[in-house]
């Protein structure tokens, strides 16, 4: 049945109120597809996007409502909450005098006055807190804080740089050698982002592409050769260092993805490729400390959090990885992978619930989604409940045939389950995908003891041809790679 506009907003806002979020985002999208600027299903589009923590998206559908309407109260009180929210104090200090054109007096202004004092009086004791909180000077001495911030900043981490920079000013206002490492910073910052530094958008847009195609050599080459033409480009960098990466040449990943941040040092995608690339190495405290710098410059980078959660779960952390993911989620309440990656955290602490009920709202974003399944098989079987693992990790094989940690996990829930055979089976066809998968070549190896009486050392024959016919998928643990 075809709905008039009025209608869809109706259906749009009862589903808004219930939390069925993407069906109240298609009703509005259809109201706006047919009427652009709609006020309402503007300035709901607008409160939809606050709620999932993208307030940034918000600010162009709060404008069009507002431009369309500017009688209702609602839709200043919308805008100038959310640039208040994202910090836009002057901003939102020059709607309210717009504001003032349409409401002269009353409860509006008011209320408008009184969120702008409140958040304005927040800044400002932040600041005075921030000039009462401890200096670097009180731990080391002067010249150890200077080699210091030196260091942070040809490491390319400029953010701590300049506010050990700053902190030394504090106490040493006059001191030459922190002033002329602010400014250069900030000269640095500027001059490097001149125009013309990248090459035209079609030549990026030709890499990005054969990277995607996995063809990597050939991006490389191609980004190499234009390098020539554009030094100082921080897309060509960062596009070498994805491609160095996607090849396993981590150290020079790491090189041209410092040189990309050294160039722009406010590149939050270079900081965040830099923590993957550490992260691979193993130098997990270099990697959240690359991350910690994309999150200090955009502090709604969800994968950053995403790949921050990672490296902890990693380096032993686990309350910290749960909180990093926690907030990746809060900024996409449908990030899947980390809902999933939380359920390993949870599990890991014997939270199986509370795990299962992670792996289960993943599978709800991503019905398809084999790894989640084969993590709720390994959580099930932890609880006991072997029958409920086997068709979870059955339904991770279905939808993955060549998953060989799914088939080993399979061939131990049945193998507990006292189906021998069909556990030698399943250990079979792990080692068959996965030839160099030790687990399940013993697996395989001791059951087949068991079962012939006979001491089985050597690894199973497998043909050429099976081997062949099988490959394994590919599942990346970070998010996300991006080239630009």
């Amino acid at each position: 049945m075809k709905l008039t506009p009025n209608q869809a907003l109706q259906k749009g806002i009862e589903a808004h109120k219930a939390g069925r979020v993407k069906e109240a985002d298609q009703y509005y999208t259809a109201i706006l597809k047919v009427q652009p600027k709609h006020p309402d299903a503007n300035h709901n589009m607008g409160v939809l996007a606050v709620s999932v923590g993208k307030a940034q998206l918000a600010l162009p559908f709060f404008k069009t409502a507002l431009e369309a309407n500017p009688t209702t109260a609602q839709f200043w009180l919308s805008y100038i909450d959310t640039l208040i929210k994202l910090n836009q104090i002057d901003k939102a200090e020059k709607l309210l005098k717009e504001a003032k054109k349409h409401w002269t007096k009353g409860d509006v202004i008011d209320l408008l006055e009184q969120k702008l004092f409140l958040s304005t009086e927040a800044a400002f004791r932040q600041e005075k807190l921030r000039e009462t909180q401890s200096n670097i000077l009180d731990e080391i001495k002067l010249q150890q804080a200077l080699k210091l911030a030196e260091r942070q900043a040809q490491d390319g981490s400029h953010v701590k740089a300049k506010r050990i920079y700053k902190e030394i000013l504090r106490k040493f206002p006059k001191n030459k050698k922190a002033i002329l490492g602010l400014k250069a910073l900030s000269y640095q910052h500027s001059s490097k982002n001149s125009e013309g530094q990248d090459p035209p958008k079609n030549e990026t847009e030709k890499l990005i592409s054969s990277y995607k195609k996995d063809q990597f050599k050939k991006t490389l080459n191609q980004a190499t050769k234009l390098l020539n033409k554009f030094p100082n480009s921080v897309v060509l960098y960062n596009i070498i260092g994805t491609t160095n990466q996607s090849l396993g040449k981590l150290v020079h990943a790491i090189e041209a993805y410092k040189k990309a941040i050294s160039l722009k040092p406010n590149y939050v995608q270079a900081y965040n490729n830099l923590g993957i690339a550490y992260q691979k190495q193993g130098r997990l405290k270099d990697a959240i400390s690359a991350y910690n710098e994309a999150i200090s410059l955009k502090p709604d980078f969800t994968e950053a959090f995403y790949n921050m959660g990672n490296a902890l779960q990693d380096i032993g952390k686990l309350g910290a990885a749960i909180e990093a993911y926690n907030r990746a989620i809060s900024l996409d309440p449908y990030y899947a992978d980390a809902y999933n990656n939380k359920g390993n955290v949870l599990k890991h602490q014997g939270e199986l619930e509370r795990a299962l009920e992670a792996y289960e709202k993943a599978l709800s974003l991503n019905p398809d989604y084999a790894v989640a399944y084969n993590n709720m098989g390994n959580a099930l079987k932890d609880q006991g409940n072997l029958g409920e693992a086997i068709q979870a990790y059955n339904r991770a094989i279905s939808l993955d045939p060549y998953y060989a940690y799914a088939y080993n996990n399979l061939g131990n829930a049945v193998q507990n389950n006292g189906k021998l055979e069909k556990a030698m089976v399943a250990y079979k066809k792990a080692v068959l995908i996965k030839p160099d998968f030790a687990e399940a070549e013993e697996n395989f190896l001791i059951l087949e003891t068991q079962l012939t009486g006979t001491k089985v050392t050597k690894r199973t024959s497998h043909t050429e041809n099976d081997i062949l016919t099988l490959k394994l998928s590919e599942r990346p643990k970070f998010q996300i790679l991006r080239a630009i």
